[in-house]
């Protein structure tokens, strides 16, 4: 775990929702100078951050959208810091919780010095790596209607199909007529009609990204790591875009846990007490060496 540092003199805590945040600001004694609920507009933000630039400090917990408010802050030149919000939950948990009462706790954590430290990832690139996550879904979410349509050939009887039946086009007309009319048929019907819509999909984001990709510089990293056995195009991309600057890890180790390889231990007085915390990490990371794992073996035996 990492911790926020820094000199400023004035520290700003948000706990920021969907729709609203609230705002807390304390000087270095923590005393509160300002608390107050407002809209999730950056106008806003900045109209009441205003009085305290540029010596205030802003922190604010991870949450699924704060990309517009870190953005809107770097643009005016407000340092400000993000949160990881597994560590901070262990930090500032307690018995009564509130939105005034979250934000203080953000505010407090920051001027302490600690703030546990997450990584905001750079804007100029976050729009290809979040296409990269939203693809693998729809992969993940076509493996899953190639599963159920291999199950009701399987409730019916029909078990010599082969296991990528259903994903060559030629192959799947042929076989759909070996199983019943009477609501078989028709359900893996209704599973093919996806899975060729989310084939068509998958080759538009990929095709999306090869574009992308070619304009950036990004070409001669991307082409190192297809280099290596069992790397193509997607999985290079995916870990390139999820790596984000390497200069952040100091060590291999610590990026090796970041991409939830290196499975947590907990131990007392010498005493194994389980494992905690697995899922802290970057997963897509995880699934891209996963995938390589399996893979690198069929085409480099060695």
């Amino acid at each position: 775990m990492h911790y926020v540092k820094t000199n400023k003199t004035i520290f700003c805590g948000i706990d920021l929702h969907s729709k609203s945040m609230m705002l807390c600001i304390v000087n270095l004694l923590g005393k509160i100078l300002f608390r107050k609920r407002i809209a999730n507009d950056f106008a806003e933000v900045h109209k009441y951050l205003q009085p305290y630039l540029p010596d205030i400090a802003i922190a604010v917990e991870s949450t699924f959208n704060w990309y517009w408010l870190v953005d809107g802050c770097r643009s005016f030149g407000i340092e400000v810091h993000l949160g990881h919000a597994t560590y901070m939950k262990l930090i500032y948990g307690g018995k009564n919780k509130s939105d005034r009462i979250d934000s203080t706790k953000i505010a407090n954590l920051l001027r302490c010095g600690l703030l546990p430290y997450a990584y905001a990832y750079p804007e100029e690139h976050r729009g290809i790596r979040d296409l990269l996550r939203r693809r693998l879904y729809y992969s993940q979410t076509l493996s899953g209607f190639q599963a159920h349509g291999r199950v009701l050939f399987y409730q019916n009887g029909v078990i010599d199909i082969k296991s990528g039946a259903l994903k060559r086009k030629k192959d799947r007309n042929s076989i759909i007529t070996r199983l019943p009319d009477n609501g078989p048929r028709s359900s893996v019907q209704y599973d093919i009609e996806t899975i060729e819509h989310l084939q068509d999909i998958l080759r538009k984001i990929e095709k999306e990204i090869l574009v992308y990709t070619r304009t950036t510089q990004s070409n001669r990293s991307v082409e190192i790591l297809k280099s290596l056995p069992g790397v193509g195009d997607i999985l290079s991309h995916t870990i390139y875009y999820e790596a984000g600057d390497l200069s952040r890890f100091k060590k291999r180790q610590r990026f090796s846990s970041y991409s939830r390889l290196v499975k947590p231990l907990r131990e007392s007085d010498g005493k194994f007490t389980g494992h905690g915390n697995a899922r802290i990490g970057d997963p897509y990371l995880k699934w891209a060496f996963m995938e390589i794992l399996n893979t690198a073996p069929q085409v480099s035996p060695t």
